[in-house]
């Protein structure tokens, strides 16, 4: 921190200091303003179970289409599975795969 800082945390830290004095708040209400709110290493990895199910429910859809597709791959029109191609790579690359 440099000169500017220091000045600056000074005032802010003597006008905590005469609003506690004066009654207008108390130290409680000053904890509570600084007390850290991130999630605790237990919820972060807690597993959600609906986004469990999200991701089971798109990855059998994302089977069944491909399934389908191989299905019927040898009697498609080389257009078809030109399309088919490009739309599969600009849907991976939209979603950031």
């Amino acid at each position: 921190m440099n000169g500017t800082d220091n000045s600056r945390t000074n005032q802010l830290l003597s006008e905590l200091s005469s609003l506690i004095e004066s009654g207008q708040i108390n130290k409680t209400q000053v904890l509570e303003l600084f007390k850290d709110d991130q999630p605790t290493e237990a919820e972060q990895s807690k597993v959600n179970l609906q986004t469990l199910f999200y991701v089971l429910g798109a990855f059998i859809v994302i089977v069944g289409i491909v399934v389908l597709i191989y299905q019927f791959w040898e009697d498609m029109d080389q257009i078809t599975k030109v399309l088919l191609t490009l739309g599969s790579a600009i849907s991976a690359y939209s979603i950031g795969y």
